[in-house]
C-alpha cells in the first residue's frame, strides 16, 4: 500500500521507527526493499528529506467465494426440500 497523503504520511512516521530511504537509495536497492516490504517491513521513501510515501506489504481483501463449502458435511437437507410447506404456503396465497 502507498500512501500519497502528505498528513497520514507524516504522522505515521513519527509514531513509528520506521527506516527512511531517499528517493535515490530506493532506486538503488528497490528489489531488496521490496522484499522486506513484503515480509512486513515498511519503509519511507523520502523527498527532499521530508517523507513522500510509505511502502508497505499488499494485502488483497478478503474473497468471499473462498467460504463457499466451509459447512460441508455439517448439516443435511432434507429430501423433499422443495415441496415442504407446500400446501401451507398455498393456503396463505388462497386465503384460507
Amino acid at each position: 500500500m502507498i500512501w500519497f497523503d502528505k498528513q497520514r504520511v507524516t504522522e505515521a512516521v513519527m509514531q513509528k521507527n520506521i527506516p527512511h530511504f531517499s528517493v535515490r537509495q530506493a532506486k538503488a536497492s528497490l528489489s531488496r526493499l521490496i522484499e522486506r516490504a513484503s515480509q512486513g517491513e515498511p519503509f519511507v521513501i523520502t523527498r527532499a528529506g521530508k517523507p513522500a510515501v510509505i511502502v508497505s506489504a499488499y494485502k488483497p481483501p478478503h474473497d468471499p467465494a473462498k467460504r463457499t463449502g466451509f459447512l460441508e458435511g455439517m448439516y443435511s437437507i432434507p429430501d423433499d426440500f422443495d415441496s415442504m410447506g407446500k400446501e401451507e404456503i398455498q393456503a396463505m396465497f388462497d386465503g384460507s
